[in-house]
Parts: structure tokens; C-alpha cells; sequence
């Protein structure tokens, strides 16, 4: 009677445990290991998709290292570029539309390539749809402050002048 329980008792663990599991993996959070598979593109159609439009094909994969300072700790993080293409000597990182993601300025698929564009400091990211066959050329131009624009343009012409008052004091001590 005992050993019936106790062998009904360890079915019930297995059969829970291959539930929870099974469950689990069918409920759980969408990860960007999920997003990856979930793209149903080749790369011939990609490379397809480039060609038609001028691109060439240069590279699947390249990765970048991004390191993130969290209250003192420093975090290593990599991005990977879907695919690199060159156009005109011009180099791009392109990213590949998922199925869902509508417009660049969403702020999700926004930030996505904004740090494709800050990691690779590309022309452009294109941004390829498979499922149109279509190209969007995405770049950023973040606005620093006046303050910044004002330095970057005073800082130089200010060590220039300051080059030629030196020049030009060696020229007084040399004509005195």
C-alpha cells in the first residue's frame, strides 16, 4: 500500500514537473533568442534585397562591444549587426525587420537602431523589410546643447589665435 503511494506520488512529480516545463516554455517571456528565430528571411533574399537597390553585401553578424557603467560596475554587452553593406564606399548596418514592427520612429525598433548606429557608427542603418522587399535609410543626428556647439567652434579659432599671438611675438622679439 505504502509503495503504491509513494510510486503514484513520484508519476505525479514527473507528469507535474513535464507540465510546468512544457508550459513554461509555451507562456514565457519573449527573448531576444526568441526574436531571432522567429525571423523568417534568408540571406540570399536579404542579399537579393541589397543588390536591387545598390548594396553590396559585406559582412552577417559583426559585432560590436558595449560597455555600460552601472552604479560603479562596469557591464560588457555585444551587439550584432544583422548584415553590413557597402554602397558607394559608404559602409551600412542593416537590421531586418521582424514581422510586427512597423515604423523606425516606434520607440522600441527606435532605440534598437540607435544603438546599432552608436555601436557601428555606420552612414546609415538601412532598414530591410522581407516581407515588401523595400529599404528605409535610417540616421540619427542627436542636438547636443548651445553650449556645445558654441566650444566646438570657439575652442579651435581660440588655440589658433593663440598660435599666431605666439608667432607673433617671436617675430617683435626678432625685429627689436
Amino acid at each position: 500500500m505504502i509503495l503504491q503511494s509513494v510510486v503514484l506520488l513520484i508519476i505525479g512529480i514527473v507528469i507535474g514537473l513535464a507540465l510546468f516545463f512544457f508550459l513554461g516554455r509555451a507562456i514565457g517571456p519573449h527573448t531576444a533568442q526568441m526574436d531571432v528565430q522567429s525571423r523568417t528571411y534568408s540571406d540570399a533574399e536579404i542579399e537579393n534585397i541589397l543588390a536591387r537597390n545598390g548594396y553590396k553585401l559585406k559582412g552577417k553578424g559583426e559585432k560590436a562591444t558595449l560597455t555600460a557603467a552601472v552604479d560603479g560596475q562596469t557591464h560588457m554587452n555585444v551587439l550584432v549587426a544583422d548584415f553590413i553593406a557597402e554602397k558607394e564606399k559608404d559602409r551600412f548596418v542593416v537590421y531586418v525587420k521582424v514581422p510586427g514592427e512597423l515604423d523606425p520612429l516606434a520607440a522600441d525598433l527606435r532605440r534598437k537602431l540607435i544603438e546599432l548606429d552608436y555601436a557601428f557608427s555606420p552612414r546609415a542603418v538601412l532598414l530591410v523589410d522581407p516581407v515588401s522587399g523595400g529599404i528605409q535609410k535610417v540616421s540619427f543626428a542627436l542636438q547636443g546643447s548651445e553650449r556645445d556647439n558654441f566650444m566646438r567652434f570657439f575652442i579651435p579659432l581660440f588655440i589658433i589665435l593663440v598660435i599666431i599671438g605666439i608667432i607673433g611675438l617671436f617675430v617683435l622679439i626678432r625685429l627689436v
